[in-house]
């Protein structure tokens, strides 16, 4: 099984449909930082089954899918499809070439497919479990894996382990009968809490039960006499209501007459105040227009007051102005002054400031010279101080260059020696190990050849093996499948049967005639049945036919009318209620007549009911009564159509159960399905029956199937336990061997390099020794030259460093004068710009008082016209004051006049007002009369209503209904004795459960059948603890025995891959070694043995490199997915990495996500990822054949 393609679209980076073709070899896949390199491991990991979107590095599943960019939108869905070559059928299915694809929408939805047909996860997990390839794998190796190895979590490390010893399949099925135990388990907590929930309810209920008997046996005699009471006390209240009703009609004819001159005053009333509202509105004008006029004199006269106020103040505000122009003036005329007095100042301070700026320039000039002399100094004496420092620096490594190379000479004479007596040494320890590695060869190669025969052997048995546990599996789900389907089976059959046996549904009389009947309560009595026991009714029709026999279903049919009577006698005698029988002897069949039957060529007509439905031919005028008239028809529109064709003259029935009835009448709507369970409720029992029948002969075969097949696993099992432990027998041996010869070739390898690493060391020591010594002879040379250096660089500092103090000396001075010249400058530059500000400032106060003397001259203007315009408009309001008086007179003369003709009209309303009260008085009389009566009429009716409502509550009948138990002959005294008596003996018995009876025998029931049920539970319980056994032992000697094949390639290729040292895997305590810590030991080349923890980043990573690849060693996987593994290896240890993977891959084949280069160089096809659009990967390949060619 080889990977041949990954097709990718949508997922993460992937925007495009990317598909890469896998070779067999090595194919790497490189790239830069945050390309997509990782998103193809993430996209195998998640194809074959990831459910943890934190595994594939996001927060939730929708994460995967592509989410756009600043060009393109997102997409809707992510998938991934990956194609495996099958041809030598590893997996289990009849195809050469195997695809499995994944699909995630952005709704959160999934598909799953194998080669194109829709599948479950479960399938895919099911489909790759113990082949090394699944998400739990260990065929996809990236740096997640490594952690997981590398972790303190010891579930972690064992994981990796667990699917590598090939028990996951045994735990997957463990886990799923420990989850079956559980729920067993609860299961029979819940029954038992049930039945004990039950047994402490039968009792009381019980007793219940015959209370309720009881209750219900007075309760139908109580309901006779109360019916009667009622009918009585109805015919009662039914004369006293016709009896007021006669004088409520006498009532409104009064009511009626004194109504209408009541109309007529309210008339005249009306017109009244129609002229008084008239009158009222002209009052009204004139006594607006009087205030108006009011209003305007004292307007006119406000007017003029403020005008006077305005003239006052508008003087008085110009004498002011006058005023303030007079000391504005003066104001100039000072600051005018004070101006000149400052230019004069500003001259002579403009003399001074240019005397100053000469002496600033000649102290300026003559410190640019002294600081010029200092440079020169400086730099003269920093590169005598340089040349000095470095002379006695060198004089200083000379000494101890002399001390060190004479220590070395010491060293190598020392080390020449010891060098001379390990050769010898050395040499005669490798010739008698390459003797013993000889002798070790042989027998390894003997056991090889034995374990190469019992692996063949073994991977024949245990493909036989495998495929008679996946049928067993099948038929175990198939079984229980089965046998949970004819429990629920033969539960219906029962409730069904039960339910026909005790007539559930049926009318109380019928249920009491056809119960007497199986107790033998009759005696020389004929009766065939109900109706809707002597018909089978065709599938499709059972509604129809519900709806057309109606409560006819439950008639009762007799053999003579004799046996009828004897039926009606027993209801009467136990006041079980009232039936319908049907004689044989007086039950004649009727039809439809010659064109009545033209309706059943019309379309929709399905056809006359009597003769759609079978029956004894006995029965045929019982059921030509009750549905020879009776047409079914489809629909209802089809229905009209028949129905007005002949007038409506017989009733027809849709299929759906609507009614049209004869003479016009609809029915329809919904319904109960009561009556259709009468109908189909045997034939669904033999239904039943047959599918038990059926089913259980079909769970016969499969048992006798699997018993077969279990008894061929057993066989098979051993042979497969007999073959592993003769192999495990010989690779213990071969790994001993292969251990004891590694360690040798080890030593062996060990010696030549030391011999080799001797030897040269002891050339380069006598070549190095002779370079020392002439190194020696130069060093003392040199040394006393410098010595005389050193003297006269001293004399030479003295006399710059003189020169140097006398110019600082010389610039102090100067700086001193230069700086008391600034001084004065900056005090002058400061007064002279201060006294041009006062200046400014003083010429802008007397620009702002000439503006302010113009404005003020022109407000006294403004003011003066003011005056005049106001004492014009004074004269006019007096001239229009004298006109408005002269109308004030007028109009009071109208306001008197219309004030006489409202007296007159009000006396004549206060008349019209009094008869009105009177006739409101009588009519009140009247009505208050009348409501009197329509009160007690209501009482009347609500007292009849309220026993009307009493016996719909108590009885659910009506008037009508209870007429039919209303005897005449009883007098009211006997029936109010009677009801007194039966609800005393009703009280007598206390609290009544009616339901009791019911619930009694239900509970009964469910106690047998629930006791049945914890029975089974307890069985299923024993059987499933054994399996779990069972498939523990299992675990624990596979695991046991492959940890112990993975921990001898662990150390071989921790060996080959560090090249030398030791590892191993150390069960820690527990009570399993299902259950116990696994520990990683690793001793590399020079070190002691040590923990995992303990050991550098970089012998971690190579260290779970080592016992993956053992992994692989033991358990090939098909192929093999690394991500980035190995980052933390160094030059050295990556090389060994690159030939180990070598060796690999004529059994697997490797896709490698690397950034190393020597990866790279092993690789047979490489791809590169790019990301030349942001956020969109790209896939580019080179195969290194056609490079080469």
């Amino acid at each position: 099984m080889l990977l041949k393609s990954l097709e990718i679209y949508g997922f993460k980076s992937f925007a495009d449909r990317t598909k890469i073709q896998f070779d067999k070899g090595i194919t790497g896949i490189v790239g830069p930082n945050g390309s997509g390199k990782s998103n193809i491991l993430d996209a195998i990991k998640w194809v074959l089954g990831e459910q943890s979107a934190k595994s594939l590095r996001g927060d939730k599943m929708e994460d995967i899918i592509f989410a756009g960019t600043q060009d393109r939108n997102s997409l809707g869905f992510a998938e991934v499809s990956l194609t495996l070559d099958n041809s030598n059928a590893k997996l289990p299915l009849e195809f050469t070439e195997v695809t499995v694809t994944r699909r995630l929408y952005r709704s959160g939805e999934s598909e799953y497919y194998i080669n194109r047909n829709q599948c479950r996860l479960k399938d895919i997990s099911e489909l790759f479990m113990d082949t090394g390839v699944g998400k739990e794998g260990y065929s996809i190796i990236g740096q997640g894996k490594i952690d997981q190895i590398l972790s303190s979590n010891a579930d972690d490390r064992r994981g990796v382990l667990e699917e590598a010893a090939g028990i996951v399949k045994y735990k997957t099925r463990r886990e799923e009968a420990q989850r079956k135990l559980a729920r067993t388990q609860e299961n029979l907590t819940r029954v038992e809490d049930i039945l004990y929930e039950i047994s402490n309810q039968i009792g009381p209920l019980k007793l219940e039960s015959e209370k309720a008997k009881k209750f219900l046996g007075f309760n139908e005699k109580l309901k006779f006499y109360e019916l009667n009471k009622f009918v009585e006390n109805y015919n009662r209240f039914s004369e006293k209501i016709e009896r007021d009703r006669g004088q409520v009609e006498l009532l409104k004819e009064e009511i009626a007459r004194q109504k209408k001159s009541l109309a007529h005053n309210e008339q005249r009333r009306d017109e009244l105040k129609v002229d008084i509202v008239h009158i009222d509105e002209q009052i009204e004008a004139y006594n607006v227009k009087n205030h108006e006029i009011e209003y305007a004199i004292k307007t006119l006269y406000g007017d003029i007051e403020i005008n006077n106020e305005k003239i006052n103040q508008a003087n008085r505000t110009n004498n002011e102005l006058r005023d303030d122009i007079q000391n504005q003036y003066d104001e100039i005329d000072n600051k005018s002054a004070d101006i000149e007095g400052l230019k004069g100042q500003l001259v002579a301070m403009e003399n001074d400031r240019a005397v100053l700026l000469s002496r600033e320039d000649e102290y300026s000039k003559e410190l640019e010279d002294i600081e010029e002399m200092l440079i020169h100094y400086r730099v003269e004496v920093s590169h005598h101080r340089q040349n000095f420092d470095s002379i006695r620096e060198q004089l200083s490594k000379d000494r101890e260059n002399i001390a060190h190379v004479e220590a070395k000479i010491s060293g190598f004479d020392a080390r020449l020696s010891q060098l001379v007596e390990a050769l010898s040494d050395k040499k005669k320890r490798l010739e008698q190990l390459k003797a013993d590695r000889l002798e070790h060869n042989s027998h390894i190669d003997e056991l090889k050849k034995k374990l190469s025969s019992l692996n063949a052997e073994k991977h024949r048995a245990g493909g036989e093996l495998e495929g008679l546990r996946k049928k067993v599996g099948y038929l175990d789900e198939k079984i229980v499948e089965l046998s949970k389907l004819l429990d629920n089976k033969k539960v219906k059959y029962t409730l069904l049967d039960d339910m026909d046996k005790n007539y559930d549904g049926y009318y109380r009389s019928v249920k009491a005639i056809l119960t007497g009947i199986n107790r033998g309560a009759f005696k020389d009595v004929n009766v065939c049945g109900v109706i809707a026991e002597l018909m089978d009714v065709p599938k499709g029709l059972e509604r129809a036919m519900e709806v057309a026999l109606g409560s006819s279903m439950q008639f009762i049919v007799t053999n003579t009318e004799e046996d009828a009577k004897v039926m009606i006698e027993y209801l009467k005698k136990y006041n079980y209620g009232r039936a319908t029988f049907l004689p044989l002897t007086s039950i004649k069949g009727r039809g439809l007549s010659k064109r009545e039957q033209q309706a059943l060529n019309m379309d929709g007509c399905v056809g006359i009911a009597s003769q759609l439905i079978d029956y004894d031919e006995k029965y045929s005028d019982i059921f030509k009564y009750l549905l020879g008239r009776i047409l079914i028809v489809k629909t209802m529109d089809e229905a009209i159509d028949i129905a007005r064709y002949f007038s409506y003259r017989f009733k027809i029935v849709t299929l759906d159960g609507d009614v049209i009835n004869a003479g016009g009448s609809m029915t329809g709507g919904s319904s109960s399905n009561r009556g259709t369970n009468l109908l189909s409720r045997r034939r669904e029992v033999e239904d039943l029956a047959l599918e038990i029948k059926k089913l259980e002969s079909k769970l016969v075969k499969l048992r006798e199937e699997q018993a077969k097949l279990n008894d061929k696993l057993v066989v098979n099992t051993g042979k497969v336990n007999d073959i592993e432990s003769q192999i495990t027998k010989s690779n213990m041996e071969v790994a001993v061997y292969i251990e004891k010869a590694q360690s040798l070739d080890n030593n062996i390898e060990a010696l030549n390099l030391e011999l080799t690493d001797n030897n040269k060391e002891k050339s380069d020591i006598e070549k190095r020794r002779r370079e020392l010594a002439i190194q020696h002879t130069s060093l003392l040379e040199g040394l006393d030259i410098l010595k005389g250096r050193i003297g006269e660089a001293d004399k030479q500092m003295e006399g710059w460093e003189l020169e140097e103090q006398n110019l600082l000396k010389e610039k102090e001075e100067v700086n001193r004068k230069l700086t008391d010249v600034k001084v004065k400058l900056a005090s002058i530059h400061q007064d002279m710009i201060s006294k041009r500000e006062n200046k400014e400032f003083l010429l802008k106060q007397i620009d702002r008082h000439r503006e302010s003397i113009h404005s003020k001259e022109k407000r006294i203007e403004n003011n003066k016209a003011l005056v005049f315009e106001l004492e014009e408009k004074n004269s006019a309001d007096r001239v229009e004051i004298e006109g408005l008086k002269g109308d004030i007179e007028s109009v009071k003369a109208n306001l008197e006049k219309f004030l006489e003709q409202k007296t007159q009209l009000e006396g004549n309303m206060e008349e019209l007002y009094v008869d009105y009260k009177r006739l409101e008085e009588e009519i009140s009389i009247l009505v208050e009369k009348r409501h009197d009566l329509d009160i007690r009429i209501s009482r009347t009716e609500v007292e009849m209503d309220n026993i009307q409502d009493n016996m719909w509550d108590d009885y659910n009948i009506s008037y009508n209904g209870a007429l039919e138990y209303y005897d005449e002959t009883l007098s009211h005294r006997h029936i109010e004795n009677q009801i007194k008596d039966l609800k005393g003996k009703i009280q007598s018995l206390g609290e009544v459960n009616v339901n009791a009876i019911e619930q009694y025998k239900k509970l009964a029931e469910r106690h047998n059948f629930l006791n049945g049920q914890k029975k089974d539970l307890e069985l299923a319980m024993c059987d499933l603890q054994k399996v779990i056994e069972d498939i523990t032992t299992t675990m624990e000697r596979q695991f046991a025995k492959e940890l112990k094949i993975i921990n001898i390639y662990f150390n071989e290729v921790f060996s080959q891959l560090f090249g030398g040292g030791t590892a191993r895997l150390i069960l820690g305590e527990g009570d399993s070694v299902l259950e116990c810590d696994i520990e990683i030991e690793a001793q590399p080349p020079g070190k002691r043995l040590q923990n995992i923890s303990l050991l550098s980043g970089g012998e971690k990573a190579l260290t779970a490199i080592s016992l993956l690849f053992a992994i692989l060693r033991r358990k090939p996987c098909p192929f093999c997915v690394l991500d980035e593994i190995d980052a933390a290896l160094d030059e050295g240890n990556l090389n060994n990495f690159c030939n180990f993977i070598n060796e690999f891959t004529d059994n697997t084949q490797f896709v490698i996500i690397t950034h190393r280069k020597p990866t790279m160089e092993v690789s047979d096809v490489l791809y590169g990822i790019t990301m030349e659009e942001k956020g969109v990967s790209r896939i580019v390949s080179v195969r290194f054949e056609d490079m080469a060619s």
